[in-house]
């Protein structure tokens, strides 16, 4: 009997690397995020007016974004989304 429980422990272990990765091919196109270009909103859906500014890096990668002008300003903020990605309200 305990030589049985070892074989149906070791094939257990031997096992669960396999279906772990079935698993994760499976489901692969859920868990990964693939970009795209559009862009689905602008600011102007939220009602505020914008324009689009390009920065260059010290590179020389342009890099696009939106200067959103604020009624009275108190500082400036500057952010960044990640990579090839796009912020929408649904992200916020």
């Amino acid at each position: 009997m305990a030589r049985i429980s070892i074989l149906a422990a070791i094939v257990g272990l031997l096992l669960l690397p396999v279906v772990a990765m079935g698993l994760m091919e499976r489901f692969e196109r859920k868990f990964v995020f693939f970009p795209t270009a559009a862009i689905e909103l602008t600011p102007s859906d939220a009602g505020l007016e914008f324009e689009d500014v390009y920065f260059v890096t010290d590179d020389g990668i342009r890099l696009n974004g939106w200067y959103v002008p604020a009624p009275r300003p108190v500082s400036d903020i500057s952010g960044a989304t990640g990579r090839t990605y796009t912020l929408t309200a649904a992200d916020v």
